[in-house]
């Protein structure tokens, strides 16, 4: 538990400093610089997924079975080849997509920085080297940071100086870390070897399915690219940075609760769906209380971004739906994988794939950046009705309906109602109401899943 909670301190620390990161951003760029700034950067992040080739999920496959010297070794040789293909294209639709060449340097190099990162800490996670993840996480971020300032007052406040500290932090910070790596690296060295026709089989299965969520991450953003300007691109990536660090509970939660449930799910079977229906009522809770202290604390949370963000604020009430659904549905995701049904995330996947493209795009080429977001309404939605029905099925309840269920649906409603007409603080009272009732009905439970998580 103490190693768990180290992990979620960096975790925690993280959305502080993106936090405060935020408010000196949206002061110093201008909504548009913002927004193609973070319009590259998206476009990073799947480059790095591909380039990535899952190497993370080989390293954690094979962490205690085969020498990581022999892993990284045969991602080098094809991380290359990827590498190289990606840019000449990038150079090929250049034009269509607005990037220049530097655009293009830029982005090839952040998704590289993001790879290089990616495989850092999963080093230190499976490592269980608590203390060496939070430098990676929180210094590179400190260090960026600094960057940042430093080159807006040095150079220019153009958009192109918020990527280019990011892949010098990551830098500076990896040749920091490169003694403990190595030493991990090391430790493996007597395992036996793995080729690259292997790791390869292994990993582009795992690859599709991870670039299909990449993909359904990111694909409001380029539909909505093509029908609005950089401005309102602008605060649509704020509302989504706020968003992320609101969904900073969900990933304290997955560090905290994931393994306890797998443990739970090995030693007693017997009562393996019990736990996981009091999970989700208490998972609701919690989800209930966010949405209070969100409403309550929003007009804040806006006032911090400077007056030129101010568009965020209506985003923001749509977008509230990612934490909500990721937060309700992670019990649902976790009974999936646990009970090794991995070929239902990967149908989800490509369902939430196909419905948030046809979405996006319609609804962008409506109203913009609010279709966008209405589209991500949709999606998540989509997610939770597909994780909840997949959940039942295995469990074999498809045929019951229980309270959880009910409530769950009418929390996403007092979501959808607050996004459409603003009332503040009916959708306040009726969600103390509902927390309320979810605390009672939970009450006898409560104990016993606290006792399970500590």
């Amino acid at each position: 538990m103490k190693k768990l909670l180290g992990f979620s301190s960096s975790t925690l620390s993280v959305a502080i400093i993106n936090l405060i990161s935020l408010m000196i951003l949206t002061r110093l760029f201008t909504p548009a610089d913002y927004g193609k700034a973070n319009l590259l950067i998206s476009y990073a992040v799947v480059i790095s997924t591909i380039v990535s080739f899952a190497v993370d999920q080989v390293l954690i496959h094979f962490y205690y079975r085969v020498s990581l010297k022999s892993i990284l070794t045969n991602y080098f040789k094809y991380s290359i080849i990827i590498s190289v293909i990606l840019g000449t294209i990038l150079f090929l639709i250049s034009s269509s997509i607005s990037f220049n060449k530097i655009d293009i340097f830029l982005t090839l190099f952040y998704s590289i920085a993001l790879v290089n990162n990616k495989v850092f800490l999963t080093l230190f996670r499976m490592n269980n080297d608590a203390q060496n993840y939070f430098i990676q996480t929180s210094l590179s971020k400190v260090i960026e940071l600094t960057l940042i300032i430093s080159f807006v007052y040095t150079f220019s406040e153009d958009y192109q100086t918020l990527l280019f500290p990011f892949i010098v932090s990551v830098i500076l910070v990896s040749i920091f870390q490169l003694k403990s790596i190595s030493n991990i690296i090391k430790s493996s060295l007597y395992k036996e070897q793995i080729n690259i026709r292997e790791q390869i089989t292994f990993s582009f299965p795992m690859l599709f399915s991870i670039l299909l969520t990449t993909l359904t991450q990111n694909v409001d953003k380029f539909a909505v690219s093509q029908f609005v300007s950089n401005k309102e691109m602008g605060y649509y990536y704020t509302s989504f940075k706020l968003i992320g660090i609101i969904s900073i509970v969900y990933t304290v939660i997955s560090l905290v609760w994931v393994p306890k449930a797998v443990k739970i799910s090995d030693s007693e079977e017997e009562r393996d769906t019990y736990y996981y229906e009091i999970t989700s009522q208490i998972f609701q809770i919690i989800a209930c209380c966010i949405i209070i202290f969100y409403l309550l604390f929003k007009d804040l949370i806006i006032e911090v971004l400077g007056n030129d963000f101010g568009g965020s604020s209506h985003l923001l009430d749509i977008l509230m739906i990612i934490p909500i659904v990721m937060i309700m549905s992670e019990v649902y995701s976790t009974f999936i994988t646990i009970k090794r049904k991995t070929s239902y995330h990967l149908f989800i996947s490509i369902i939430i794939l196909v419905v948030n493209s046809l979405a996006s795009y319609i609804l962008s080429m409506v109203w913009g950046v609010y279709g966008a977001a209405y589209s991500l309404f949709l999606t998540y939605l989509a997610i939770y009705i597909c994780r909840l029905l997949f959940f039942k099925k295995i469990s074999h309840q498809h045929k019951k309906i229980k309270v959880a269920d009910v409530t769950g649906f009418i929390i996403l409603i007092f979501l959808l109602m607050n996004s459409l007409l603003h009332i503040k603080w009916i959708t306040i009272i009726l969600t103390v109401i509902l927390l309320n009732f979810l605390i009672m009905f939970s009450r006898h439970q409560f104990k016993y899943f606290m006792k399970s998580i500590l």
